[in-house]
């Protein structure tokens, strides 16, 4: 082989490890942990909101903002220690989908925290329900910006799902019981069914 050979075909398999959307499908199986545990932390305390919005049982009224900021809390060292464990992203996808969830995910903290102060300055915990479109119509669009890089259809379909979810919760933000419900599916369906897929594709 010759050196000139030798040097184009190590360029080429350089270029590969970088345009390669997870060539060990580590980051999709982190990410995909992560998105589900995210999923699945938020679900929790929605599903004791569905009980409270049947009439199962009675909970304080600042029960949602306190267990979404907990939740929040606890989350994001965890987040943290575990991505770091993996090591960098491989791949200009999978960069490009670090920065867009992780912009994602601050803007969600800092809308979060505006909410609560605005709740407790209008006095009215209604107020709090408008962060589920705010959070969903941010993560619609977080996973269109991944479908734009990747242009792989389930990916377009959990974008799709995220918009007709935040379109849904704020259409029935005057009906508690069928608002709960449809957030806590879009919790499950969106965010730990996306997140399994991803660590058993990547197995």
């Amino acid at each position: 082989m010759t050196p000139d050979k030798a040097t184009a075909q190590e360029d080429v398999a350089f270029l590969k490890s970088i345009l390669s959307p997870d060539p060990t499908g580590a980051w999709q199986r982190t990410f995909g942990k992560v998105y589900a545990l995210w999923g699945g932390g938020f679900a929790i305390p929605l599903l004791f909101e569905c009980a409270r919005a049947v009439g199962f049982i009675t909970l304080p009224s600042l029960f949602w903002p306190f267990a979404a900021l907990v939740v929040t809390l606890i989350l994001l060292p965890l987040t943290y220690f575990w991505t770091k464990g993996t090591g960098p992203a491989v791949g200009s996808a999978a960069k490009s989908a670090n920065a867009i969830f992780g912009g994602v995910g601050w803007a969600n903290l800092a809308v979060l925290i505006g909410l609560i102060f605005a709740s407790k300055l209008f006095e009215d915990n209604r107020i709090m329900m408008i962060h589920a479109a705010v959070v969903f119509a941010f993560q619609g669009a977080a996973w269109y910006a991944v479908w734009a890089l990747r242009r792989v259809g389930w990916i377009g379909l959990v974008s799709a799902g995220w918009y007709i979810a935040a379109i849904a919760s704020a259409a029935t933000m005057n009906q508690i019981s069928v608002f709960i419900p449809v957030v806590t599916a879009a919790m499950l369906l969106l965010m730990v069914a996306p997140g399994l897929y991803m660590i058993r594709k990547a197995r």
